[in-house]
């Protein structure tokens, strides 16, 4: 390259002027560096002996150490063709297409590599790691379990181990793995998220919670992540077992995103959020006073159980049929036993197998039926004193009534409108003359609304008589009174 020094622009070594000033252009002197140098050297040698091993070696070697990685993977796959059985060369060619990313190739080198370095932890390593890259986790974990019986302390093998596990969602044999992890010092959000999970898991709420509550609680903390969805789900059901405060409950539960956890479905998780929904649920009918009544206990059952989630499938059948039975409990304790019936029948369908639902539905309907057998006898001789009574006062009422009926009719057929003939009805619902006031109602309302002569007193008659003895000359005259409207 030439330069201009006025102008500071570079042209190629065949300009000689600056065409911007037009001044003469040097000529810049490169230096080579050392690494160059060398590098010459060995391409020089090589042209002059290209199969010497040896060399080859020394400038694969130099290559990879200068990060000349695929110039080095090149000159490793000459020397493995000349010598199918250099593992040198291969295990040099393995961690060149692992730092350039080439993990299929990589794999396949280590492949080749694998008996003679199985019991080289750092290699393992390495090469789990290439399969977890690729998504072949099942064999990366076979490497992990390798290396760990190698190696029972190599954490860095545990926890991509672990996340192999989660990688086939399978949290419930990660989890155990970053709780030791955790134990030992490991404080990344994943470890943390579910090292927290282990613990809620073996009853250990209160040591859950001082774990996930931090990690959880990071500022811009995405609500969308799988991990993080795990995390709400188990801090919160840690919460429900230390504590009776549903709004601090409902603060983790309130972030939980269902179609995410649907994504990743995992039946201890299901399992587990029932279990914490439920136990809300609980919490919230054991406040209830029995003057709430029905409707306090039914609006709970709604929220929590009635309706479910698509998310929940027949694995927490069980879970759901407790959350019915402590609800059949409670409206029983309540006196409500219809309703206790009604919750222990959606009850017992969901774990048929368990005796103590199915005994404590029919220990309720006999019940109900006891109370029920106690007011028919009540009521039994109740009446028969009632029926005494009636019977000698129906003889004073009916001849009231008949008293009453004909005073009322008369009232309203000296009125003669079609109102006093409703009144009539509203007065005397069963009277004598109910179906004639009908009758004459209908002829009067006519004789009113044709009077009227206007639109809406043939639709008044229309929508009060649909099927009235008028109706013909109803539209008729309607339609005649809107063509004179139409004319005007």
């Amino acid at each position: 390259m030439k330069t201009c020094k006025k102008c500071d622009l570079q042209y190629d070594d065949s300009k000689k002027f600056c065409k911007k000033c037009g001044e003469p252009l040097e000529a810049e002197v490169k230096i080579e560096s050392k690494a160059e140098a060398k590098k010459q050297v060995f391409e020089e040698k090589l042209k002059t002996d290209p199969l010497n091993v040896k060399l080859l070696h020394e400038y694969a070697q130099f290559l990879y150490e200068n990060k000349l990685l695929k110039e080095a993977a090149s000159v490793a796959l000459k020397i493995i063709a000349i010598d199918e059985k250099d593992n040198g060369a291969k295990a040099l060619l393995f961690n060149a297409y692992l730092q350039t990313g080439d993990y299929p190739n990589a794999i396949e080198t280590g492949e080749e590599l694998y008996p003679s370095k199985n019991t080289d932890a750092a290699f393992l390593l390495l090469l789990a790691n290439a399969y977890q890259q690729t998504g072949n986790s099942q064999r990366a974990i076979e490497i992990y379990d390798q290396l760990l019986k190698l190696e029972s302390g190599n954490t860095e093998a545990a926890y991509h181990k672990a996340l192999a596990l989660l990688s086939q969602n399978k949290p419930e044999e990660a989890a155990p793995i970053f709780g030791q992890l955790h134990a030992g010092g490991k404080t990344d959000r994943i470890t943390a998220i579910y090292a927290g999970m282990d613990k809620a898991i073996n009853n250990e709420h209160e040591a859950a919670i001082e774990i996930l509550t931090p990690v959880l609680s990071e500022k811009g903390i995405h609500l969308s992540d799988p991990d993080n969805n795990r995390g709400f789900l188990y801090l919160a059901y840690a919460l429900c077992q230390t504590t009776a405060n549903v709004k601090k409950i409902d603060q983790w539960t309130k972030m939980l995103d269902l179609a995410v956890m649907k994504k990743m479905h995992h039946e201890m998780d299901e399992i587990y959020l029932a279990k914490t929904f439920i136990a809300i649920f609980k919490l919230k009918i054991n406040t209830l006073a029995k003057s709430a009544g029905r409707y306090e206990i039914e609006e709970r059952l709604a929220e929590y159980i009635k309706w479910r989630n698509p998310y929940f499938t027949e694995h927490s059948n069980p879970v759901f049929a407790a959350a019915w039975y402590a609800a059949a409990l409670k409206q029983e304790s309540f006196g409500f036993y219809d309703d206790a019936i009604e919750s222990m029948k959606r009850c017992v369908p969901l774990a048929p197998d368990k005796k103590e639902y199915s005994n404590k539905l029919n220990e309720l309907r006999k019940v109900l039926a006891d109370i029920n057998n106690k007011k028919k006898k009540r009521e039994v001789i109740t009446w028969s004193v009632i029926i005494a009574i009636i019977a000698i006062a129906i003889g004073a009422y009916l001849g009231y009534q008949r008293f009453k009926d004909n005073k009322v009719w008369s009232e309203a057929l000296e009125k003669n409108t079609s109102l006093s003939l409703q009144w009539y009805r509203v007065e005397s619902p069963k009277g004598r003359y109910y179906e004639l006031s009908k009758v004459l109602e209908d002829s009067l309302f006519w004789e009113e609304s044709k009077t009227k002569n206007t639109i809406k007193a043939f639709n008044s008659y229309l929508k009060k008589f649909p099927a009235g003895d008028f109706r013909d000359e109803a539209l008729t005259m309607k339609e005649k009174a809107l063509w004179n409207n139409a004319k005007e």
